[in-house]
C-alpha cells in the first residue's frame, strides 16, 4: 500500500495536532476562570439590544425593516445575529455573553495553527499556538471581546488558512470562501479593510506565482468581475 506520508511523519502530525488541541483546551480553561469577573462592559453589550430584536433604538444605527443591520456607523450587526439564538435559549448573562466569544477564539487558535502548519511547518505551528494560548494579551481581549475583535480574528485566521491551503492544493472554492470571509469581516467591522489591503499587497509581493495560477483558472466573466470589484474597492 502506498501512503502519502511515512509512518514517522504521520506520527508527528498526530502529536502536533494533539498538542494544538490541548493548547486550545488550556486557553478555554484560563479564559473561563471566574467568567463573571470583571463585570460586563460597553463593547460586550452594545450588540445585546440588536440581538433581542431591537425592542428600542439603543445601539441601532440602521435597520432593514425590523432587522438590525448596523449597530454603529462602522459596526455591523453580525455578532448580534449570531448571538440571537443563544440569548433566546439561555438569556443574557456574563456566561452567555462571554462563553461563545471564548469558544470562537479557541477555534480561531486551531485555524491559525493549520495556517502556520501549512506555511512554516509543525514545530513553528505548535510553538505559536501554545504562546497564543497562554498569552494574556490574547486571553483577556478574547474573554471580553475587547474592541470587539474576536470575529475579526476568526475571519483573518480562516482567510490565511484558506490561502496557504490553496497554495498547496489549488481549488477554486477556496478563493471564493476567502472573498466571502472578507465580505463578512468587513460587515462585522469596517476597519477589516486594512487587513484586505495588507493581504492583497502580501500575496502580490510574496506569492505572485500562486496569484497567476488563480488568475489563469478563472473564466473570462470571473476575471471581469474581479477587475470591477478591485476598481470599486479603490474608488
Amino acid at each position: 500500500m502506498i501512503t502519502s506520508e511515512r509512518p514517522g511523519e504521520a506520527s508527528m502530525h498526530r502529536w502536533s495536532d494533539s498538542l494544538a488541541l490541548v493548547a486550545a483546551c488550556i486557553f478555554i480553561f484560563l479564559a473561563t476562570y471566574r467568567i463573571q469577573l470583571p463585570g460586563l462592559y460597553y463593547d460586550e453589550v452594545n450588540f445585546v439590544n440588536a440581538s433581542q430584536g431591537a425592542p428600542d433604538n439603543t445601539f441601532i444605527y440602521m435597520k432593514l425593516g425590523s432587522v438590525p443591520l448596523l449597530i454603529m456607523p462602522y459596526l455591523g450587526a453580525l455578532k448580534a445575529w449570531i448571538y440571537a439564538p443563544v440569548f433566546h435559549l439561555f438569556g443574557v448573562s456574563p456566561l452567555t455573553v462571554r462563553l461563545p466569544a471564548i469558544l470562537l477564539a479557541a477555534v480561531t487558535l486551531l485555524i491559525f495553527y493549520c495556517a502556520i502548519r501549512d506555511a512554516l511547518g509543525l514545530i513553528w505551528a505548535v510553538v505559536t499556538i501554545w504562546i497564543m494560548a497562554v498569552d494574556p494579551a490574547n486571553l483577556f481581549p478574547s474573554r471580553l471581546d475587547w474592541g470587539p475583535t474576536v470575529l475579526m480574528h476568526f475571519f483573518q485566521a480562516v482567510i490565511l488558512a484558506l490561502w496557504f491551503s490553496y497554495r498547496k492544493n489549488p481549488q477554486l472554492w477556496k478563493p471564493v470562501m476567502i472573498l466571502g470571509c472578507f465580505g463578512l469581516g468587513f460587515f462585522d467591522k469596517f476597519n477589516f479593510v486594512w487587513f484586505l489591503l495588507a493581504f492583497t499587497a502580501g500575496i502580490i509581493l510574496c506569492y505572485p506565482a500562486s496569484l497567476l495560477t488563480l488568475w489563469s483558472s478563472l473564466s473570462r466573466l470571473a476575471r471581469w468581475l474581479a477587475i470591477i470589484l478591485i476598481l470599486v474597492g479603490f474608488a
